[in-house]
């Protein structure tokens, strides 16, 4: 296997495969980010509720939007960093 050849000093445990271990990094990553666009949406709303405004729908897309391209190019390179070798193929 590719990754024993690449990372001889990884060693999997026998009763939490590597695709179990993966699976929970890649679970806390999409958490974090569902729960910084819910934030991001959440505060949208709060400052045009609190400015006493409608709702932005514009601005609430544009900064929701860009929440979500930030946090996936940060999701990708934790990933790349903490698991490097699911990036080989």
């Amino acid at each position: 296997m590719l990754l024993h050849k690449l990372f001889p000093h990884h060693k999997t445990n026998a009763t939490m495969p590597i695709a179990a271990h993966t699976n929970s990094l890649q679970l806390a990553l999409w958490s974090l980010w569902t729960a910084a666009l819910v934030v991001c949406a959440a505060l949208q709303w709060h400052t045009n509720v609190v400015a006493g405004q409608a709702l932005n729908v514009l601005a609430l897309i544009i900064h929701c939007g860009l929440t979500g391209l930030v946090g996936l190019v940060i999701m990708t390179w934790i990933e790349m960093r903490l698991e490097p070798w699911r990036f080989l193929e």
